[in-house]
């Protein structure tokens, strides 16, 4: 019994701060397409790691890593309609977007034949470097760290 109420607790616990996320998108999305972009920026670091770490034996991080990019750009796709801000240029973020595609169906190709030197390309020669051009495509000052934010 204890062994089933651990395992509901975690889950509803993980449930938890799903919806609080989701609230925090709704209630400002600005704010919080500001940080995901950090974040997502700041991503861009770890997934050049990730050939090195499926070379070594390393999968689980890697996979962290991986698994970590895409929660971010997923909550970034959905966070971009919530966040009008007139300051955004909604062309050269359509242009990013379109730019990044094929590079991210590749990638989702790579894992499902597990070619692990084409997963390993992609993300250090493709899309990390494309990653690390998103602050030149908003605004001054638009994308926040946790810390900037408390400011």
């Amino acid at each position: 019994h204890s062994d089933a109420r651990a395992r509901l607790k975690t889950q509803l616990t993980s449930v938890t701060t799903i919806i609080e996320s989701r609230l925090r998108e709704f209630e400002s999305p600005v704010r919080e397409l500001s940080l995901t972009l950090g974040q997502l920026v700041a991503c861009s670091v770890p997934l050049v790691e990730v050939p090195i770490q499926l070379q070594t034996g390393s999968e689980a991080l890697a996979m962290g890593t991986v698994v970590r990019f895409t929660e971010l750009l997923s909550r970034v796709i959905r966070l971009l309609p919530l966040a009008t801000d007139s300051d955004i240029d909604s062309d050269k973020i359509s242009r990013f977007a379109l730019d990044l595609t094929p590079f991210l169906q590749q990638l989702r190709e790579a894992f499902e034949i597990q070619d692990g030197v084409l997963i390993g390309d992609l993300l250090e020669y493709e899309i990390a470097p494309r990653l690390a051009q998103l602050p030149s495509l908003m605004p001054d000052g638009y994308i926040r760290t946790e810390e900037s934010a408390k400011e």
